[in-house]
């Protein structure tokens, strides 16, 4: 029978070997000791850590079992069984920034499950109207020239049609990948700035779904960012 201390040093241990782990990117076998942390003292420190740490390796970007659902889950356990603990804030907005990376995650399912609704996307760059979105990509890959082109027609028609048309087209430009100055901040922003300009616009609503999807992508960015802060923390 383990004493109070073997068992606290046995604990401590686990901790430091998970941790070790972990910094050498070996997130399965750091998981086990996680657990045995867990297994070991369910209801005080450092289990509150473990089950932390156990979140954000679920989260990871280079764990090839990344679920962000069971990540998740880990974080709202931590929070459930230890409502006092120092970490209970910053997992709060993990949960907010994983459930919207899930929410984008079947965003694009939905897309690609529904040939209709992109083929229904794609007929937006097959108008013959001189600022035809498709063109840009098309024309010797121009992209600057066609930019050029669209800032005329907005210039020209600051206020009516087809100045929406060709501030929406920028916005895609600027969203687009082949873009090399892509640029997702500002592709929101003209999206914006065309449903300010042209609330009656037949493009609002979709410039509403860009913004929406653009935004998504960047919080998954920045959720990519912190999650590698996070490593580089556990490496110290």
């Amino acid at each position: 029978m383990l004493s109070n201390f073997e068992k606290r040093m046995e604990i401590t241990d686990h901790m430091r070997m998970g941790d070790r782990i972990l910094s050498e990117g070996d997130t399965e076998q750091s998981l086990k000791e996680y657990q045995k942390v867990i297994s070991l003292s369910p209801h005080a420190s450092p289990a509150d850590r473990a089950l932390f740490n156990i979140g954000l390796i679920y989260a990871h970007y280079e764990n090839p079992h990344k679920d962000y659902g069971t990540s998740i889950s880990f974080f709202k356990r931590m929070m459930d069984e230890f409502p006092k603990s120092h970490l209970v804030t910053e997992a709060t907005v993990w949960i907010d920034v994983l459930q919207g990376a899930e929410k984008s995650k079947q965003f694009n399912l939905s897309l690609l499950n529904d040939k209709k609704k992109l083929e229904g996307k794609l007929e937006i760059f097959k108008e013959k109207d001189r600022i035809n979105a498709s063109n840009i990509f098309l024309n010797n890959g121009d992209i600057s020239q066609s930019l050029a082109e669209y800032q005329k027609t907005v210039s020209k028609f600051p206020h009516d049609p087809p100045g929406d048309r060709a501030l929406f087209n920028i916005a895609l430009i600027y969203a687009h990948y082949d873009n090399p100055h892509k640029d997702y901040t500002t592709s929101i922003s003209l999206f914006k700035r065309m449903i300010d300009e042209f609330p009656k616009s037949t493009l609002v609503e979709e410039a509403k779904v860009w913004i929406g999807v653009l935004q998504v992508i960047e919080k998954m960015k920045r959720v990519d960012i912190e999650i590698e802060k996070k490593k580089k923390e556990l490496e110290k």
